[in-house]
């Protein structure tokens, strides 16, 4: 935001870390600028970043998501779920059940609705980006044709898919339903349990983020109350 005065205070949130393809750390941040003195509260406006950062935390580069807000009316609710990226550089922001697809110039390649809410949203070890959502027979793994700008194929989820993690040359997602890591095969439908939680002296509900590495480790982010 621009500088608005020694009276304007800024907040952030940040909305999701992510891993493009080229294992490049990016962070989104909405950032909301305010006044709140003896006149009152005044708004300021709000800007959302998606920032690649290096390993000390500086910023490489920045893409400016108020591409996917200003198309938002001033009625409509917005809110950022997720933002994940593919190898051609194309941004996908998910809000609630509204997807955007942000070509390498920031603009809005086009739109897509789901009827339903989209549960998440994650990038295939093939580089493919994908939502899950329930649908009337159940939830379902959809992909997400670049080339047609539209929905692609679409399979039957076998397994619990609130919360996907980015696959990898071995499985094409994994997923985590608070007993069980599991690596995935979207064709075959097959999950394969990678770590059971009680077996590895961990409470599965306080899992918060999950991070499989290269080297066939997993890094593991837990929280507690």
């Amino acid at each position: 935001l621009p500088d608005m005065g020694e009276n304007v205070q800024v907040d952030g949130n940040i909305r999701c870390i992510m891993e493009d393809a080229q294992n490049n750390l990016w962070v989104a941040e909405s950032v909301y600028a305010y006044v709140s003195d003896e006149n009152g509260y005044q708004d300021m406006g709000e800007q959302t970043f998606l920032r690649q950062i290096d390993e000390t935390g500086s910023e490489m580069q920045r893409r400016d998501l108020s591409v996917v807000k200003d198309s938002f009316g001033e009625d409509e609710y917005f809110y950022i779920n997720n933002v994940t990226m593919d190898a051609d550089g194309n941004v996908y922001v998910l809000c609630d059940t509204k997807l955007f697809v942000l070509d390498s110039e920031n603009a809005i390649s086009f739109k897509l609705e789901s009827e339903n809410w989209i549960d998440s949203m994650t990038r295939l070890g093939d580089g493919r980006i994908c939502v899950t959502v329930y649908e009337e027979d159940g939830q379902k793994l959809k992909m997400i044709d670049t080339a047609k700008k539209g929905w692609g194929e679409s399979y039957k989820a076998n397994g619990n898919f609130y919360n996907c993690v980015s696959g990898n040359g071995e499985y094409d997602l994994f997923y985590n339903d608070g007993m069980n890591f599991y690596g995935y095969d979207i064709e075959t439908g097959e999950a394969t349990a990678i770590v059971n939680w009680l077996n590895a002296d961990i409470n599965g509900d306080q899992v918060n983020g999950i991070a499989p590495l290269a080297d066939g480790r997993i890094v593991v982010m837990l929280y507690n109350w």
